[in-house]
Formats: C-alpha cells, sequence, structure tokens
C-alpha cells in the first residue's frame, strides 16, 4: 500500500510540473494555438496522469493544471485573478476534472485488485480441497486445513485441538460473524484483535474439535475471507470422519 501511495504521488509531481511547463511555454503561442486548445491539451494530461496516478495524482495535477493555465493563459496574465467568467468555468473544469478521474481511476484499481484477491481465495480453496480429499492421514490434512486458514486469515498461527482441552474462546461462526468480540471496521474488512478466536470442525458425525487462530491484530479481513475460512473447516471435518469411520473398532 506504501508503495502505491508512493506512485501516486510521484505521478503526481510529475504530472504539476508537466502542466506548468505546458502552460508556460505555451504562453507565447496563445493567440495562435488558441486558450481553449491549451486547456483541452491541460485535459488530457490531468486524464493520463489520473489514470496511472489515481487520486492523488490527479489531485495534484489538476490544481496545478487549473493554476498554470489562470496564471500563464487568462487576463491578466502573471496573476492570479480572472477577468473573465468563461475563464473562471475553464479553471473550474480543470480541477474538477482531475477530481473526477481521480475517483474513477482509484475505484478501477480497487475492482481489479478485489478480482484479484478473490481469484487467489478460490484458488487457495480449490487446492486445499484436493489436498485434503488425498490426504492419506488424519494428519496430512489437519495441516493442510490449519496451512489455508492461516492465509486466508492472515494470522500468525492456526492450530487443530481437541474442544475438551482447551479453554473456550471467541469462534467464527458458519455465517462469517464473529461472537463475543469488540471489532475495529475497515475497508478492508474487521481487524480481528491479537487475542486467538476459534472455528468449530463439526461433521454429520458430529464435532471433532476446533481450529484456534491466532491473528494478527492490524490486519483486516473481509467476510469472503472468514467464510472461506469456515469452508475449510468443514472440508477437515469431512475428511475426520472418514479418517474415524475407517479406524477399527476394538
Amino acid at each position: 500500500m506504501q508503495k502505491n501511495s508512493d506512485l501516486d504521488w510521484f505521478m503526481g509531481l510529475i504530472g504539476a510540473l508537466a502542466a506548468i511547463t505546458v502552460a508556460g511555454v505555451l504562453e507565447g503561442v496563445r493567440d495562435t494555438v488558441g486558450s481553449s486548445n491549451i486547456a483541452l491539451l491541460l485535459a488530457v494530461l490531468v486524464t493520463a496522469v489520473g489514470i496511472v496516478g489515481r487520486r492523488r495524482g490527479a489531485l495534484a495535477t489538476a490544481l496545478s493544471a487549473a493554476l498554470a493555465y489562470n496564471f500563464f493563459q487568462t487576463e491578466p496574465i502573471h496573476t492570479l485573478r480572472i477577468a473573465a467568467a468563461k475563464d473562471i468555468f475553464t479553471v473550474a473544469l480543470l480541477a474538477g476534472l482531475g477530481v473526477l478521474v481521480g475517483e474513477l481511476s482509484q475505484r478501477r484499481m480497487s475492482a481489479q485488485r478485489s478480482a484479484r484477491a478473490q481469484h487467489v481465495e478460490i484458488d487457495l480453496l480449490h487446492t486445499t480441497a484436493e489436498t485434503i480429499r488425498d490426504s492419506s492421514s488424519a494428519q496430512s490434512a489437519t495441516e493442510a486445513a490449519c496451512s489455508a486458514v492461516r492465509e486466508l486469515l492472515r494470522a500468525t498461527d492456526v492450530t487443530f485441538s481437541d474442544t475438551a482441552s482447551e479453554s473456550v474462546v471467541p469462534r467464527i461462526t458458519r455465517q462469517g460473524t464473529l461472537e463475543s468480540m469488540d471489532l475495529r471496521a475497515s475497508v478492508d474488512g474487521y481487524d480481528l484483535g491479537a487475542e486467538p478466536i476459534s472455528i468449530d470442525v463439526a461433521g454429520p458425525l458430529g464435532a471433532h474439535g476446533r481450529l484456534t487462530i491466532q491473528p494478527t491484530a492490524g490486519r483486516p479481513v473481509s467476510l469472503d475471507r472468514r467464510l472461506g475460512a469456515v469452508v475449510v473447516a468443514d472440508q477437515l471435518a469431512l475428511a475426520l470422519s472418514v479418517f474415524n469411520a475407517a479406524v477399527p473398532r476394538t
């Protein structure tokens, strides 16, 4: 996230310098080129930077373009005063364009990032299901489930245990909600805090135990990821049912 933020600001700086340069260089040919065409050129620049630099880059470029156009292209020249109403409208449009393009670009990239994350989660669930299905022992199935849940919930550690041997901790329900927990919400989900939480591992033949998760504080977890962890726990429950049924009774 920090890397993306730095890129946004860098693109904003490049865009601002480019807007000032374009408006200044074209001052001498304003009567030939036309101030409206210069404004259009600045608008194209704002749009181009906004696509790459998102909200921050577009805003920095748009404000610089608006001020540079005002300073170099509107009467009185080399001041921030504007004599004509049409020039006020043009300056405002340049600034507004940056806000609009930056917001649209931000949403597009957020949607792409979300789509990539969902693809990774689905691939992880598919791989885990195959691994558990092909496991030769309850231990290998449990290890695969713990690894998948740890990745899905961005946890520090995940272990499988018998419910009778552990103290009660807050749990993630089958709906992906959390019981008896004060959560901090963010755009990316809920921060699960630093205290252990659990997921029941239960199947048609009864309860087998639970997964105990040590969350990573400050790393929010979406509902889709929590539901994915519940699915993995269900897969483990089915596998344990099969392995338990295969154990000869004495």
